[in-house]
């Protein structure tokens, strides 16, 4: 199993008891976070590379931006949709160690962290090249 299917199986047990089966679109939904990041940077790397478009035109609009947000989102779901792919996850690591709360706990906080970490760096990156 891949980070990706950990990642999805972690948000997957969100609201429910560590003992409970986990909610499929729970795990979909978890992967929005780090899409919101993401569209964060691709509009701030909008503004370094196309500065007369951003001059011109501002910002991406916000409601763009969130249909292309539930656009990934959907496609995500029929991923994992797709021949029981989400619930095989489930299966497999309900049958691990990893269902322990606290496990689930440490692996959002990790997670998180990651991608907040991962998203300033690129930030700050963008910062230093617009100079």
């Amino acid at each position: 199993m891949s980070i990706l299917d950990l990642y999805f199986y972690v948000w997957s047990k969100d609201n429910v008891a560590p003992e409970d089966r986990g909610i499929f679109f729970g795990g979909v939904i978890g992967y929005g976070f780090p899409l919101m990041f993401a569209l964060i940077l691709i509009s701030k790397a909008y503004e370094v590379f196309f500065p007369q478009l951003f001059l011109t035109y501002g910002y991406p609009p916000t409601h763009v931006m969130l249909l292309g947000m539930a656009l990934v989102l959907i496609l995500i779901y029929f991923y994992y949709k797709h021949n029981g792919r989400g619930e095989k996850i489930m299966d497999y690591y309900d049958k691990t160690k990893i269902n322990k709360w606290y496990y689930i706990l440490l692996l959002h906080i990790v997670y998180f962290v990651a991608y907040l970490s991962i998203s300033i760096l690129i930030y700050y990156a963008l910062e230093k090249i617009r100079r």
